[in-house]
């Protein structure tokens, strides 16, 4: 009875042993994976998936409806860092640093996230972006940005910014705004309002008739 009993425990301690070195060997090709993503190195499949999978299932999911405001766009809630290579390898995104990422709920057969970051001057912006189905990016529309106003004779000096809102089925409504310098009241200029399409891209929907005879 007692060798039985010694012959059952040696067997766990065997079996216990094989499962800890399998699940170690798949972490490690997994670190490895996101590694090589980060240093911009083609990506290698797993057991599970891409690299990119990886990355992308493991940030935190931001639900919505989405309103911007300033509280937003300062403290990014849930964002994550984002490495340069994946931020290339995933978000399609080369020309920002600084960026951070947070996923949003899937749209029909594609995921979606926002991507913030800073732009060649320093400036904060954020996008929405689409991913296919293996986490790549398909379209990217930019949310939040402030550009310089020019200094022609029938314009007055200032900065063009765009404010956003987002409903839980991807209606997505852009405002671009003017802040005259010396003044603390931006004006509302022009609404834009897009969707997602059937192949992932944005599209900008046609105004109502009302909104195009104010114009």
């Amino acid at each position: 009875m007692d060798r039985k009993i010694t012959i059952v425990t040696l067997l766990l301690v065997l079996l216990c042993g094989c499962r800890q070195r399998s699940v170690s060997i798949e972490e490690l090709a997994r670190m490895d994976s996101l590694a090589r993503l980060e240093a911009g190195e083609p990506e290698a499949s797993t057991a599970y998936g891409t690299a990119a999978e990886d990355y992308f299932y493991e940030l935190k999911v931001r639900l919505l409806p989405l309103r911007n405001s300033e509280t937003f766009l300062r403290m990014l809630p849930n964002f994550s860092d984002v490495p340069v290579g994946i931020a290339s390898a995933v978000f399609g995104i080369e020309d920002m640093s600084d960026v951070k990422a947070v996923r949003l709920p899937d749209y029909r057969n594609f995921h979606m996230a926002l991507v913030a970051g800073r732009d060649a001057e320093g400036v904060k912006t954020l996008s929405l972006v689409s991913l296919d189905a293996s986490c790549h990016a398909v379209d990217r529309l930019p949310l939040y940005e402030v550009t310089s106003a020019g200094d022609d004779e029938d314009e007055q000096m200032g900065l063009w910014t765009t404010d956003f809102s987002m409903t839980s089925n991807y209606e997505i409504y852009i405002m671009r705004l003017f802040v005259e310098f010396g003044k603390d009241e931006p004006k509302l200029q022009d609404i834009d309002e897009y969707g997602v399409g059937d192949d992932g891209m944005f599209v900008l929907k046609a105004k109502p008739q009302a909104v195009l005879n104010e114009e």
